[in-house]
This record gives C-alpha cells, structure tokens and sequence, in this order.
C-alpha cells in the first residue's frame, strides 16, 4: 500500500502579522478510507465511521453555495460552523461520532476519512 502524506497550512499577509506561515505534516503508512457525501438536513444527524478499524484524519467539505453547517462532537452542542464552499480537517478520537445540522436547507457534505488499519 503507498504512503499518503496529509499537509495542512496557513499564512497572513496582514500588516498585524506579515510573513507568519504555519505548515504540518502527517504520514500514514497503512490505512483505510471512506469518501461519500451525505445530505445533511436542518435536524440533526450524525456520522460514524464503522468501516474502518482505528479512526484517523477526517475532512468534513460544505459543498452548498448558500447554506452553513453546524458541526460537534455530542448532541446538540456545535463548536465547527462549515461556511458555504469551506472545510475543516483534524484527527477523530477513535470511537467519536460526528453531528451536523444545516442551518436553513439541507447541504451535500462530503465527508472523507483516512484511518490506521
């Protein structure tokens, strides 16, 4: 199996902070995956992924042009607002469930997982 190599990073080019970059790395040598999109709704719905043994790097992606997502970690408290055409990437606890909820129509998230095997 190859080796993904999972990059993340930002920089600002304010007058505040100029030149501040901030780049990190991560290896996964071997790995599951899981790629699909869901429709999220305005209730609440929720995310597990069973299919892979040891949860790993996700990245949550608002495809809606309109509407934002609200994202948690536990029933009803979100933390992540997913902006329209925005994503988020971290590390999922092993054994964690996502919610979301859309705040005025249901959006397309397309949720993507790398996890150890």
């Amino acid at each position: 199996m190859a080796t993904i190599r999972i990059q993340g990073g930002w920089s600002s080019s304010s007058a505040a902070n100029p030149g501040i970059t901030n780049i990190d790395h991560t290896w996964l040598t071997s790995y599951g995956s899981d790629d699909r999109f869901h429709s999220i709704g305005t209730t609440e719905e929720s995310i597990t992924f069973t299919d892979i043994s040891v949860n790993g790097w996700v990245k949550l992606e608002n495809t809606d042009p309109t509407n934002y997502v609200q994202v948690g970690f536990s029933t009803g408290v979100y933390g992540i607002r997913l902006k329209p055409g925005f994503f988020a990437e971290f590390f999922l606890e092993p054994g964690a469930t996502i919610y979301l909820k859309a705040n005025a129509a249901a959006c397309r998230v397309r949720a993507s997982h790398l996890g150890a095997v």
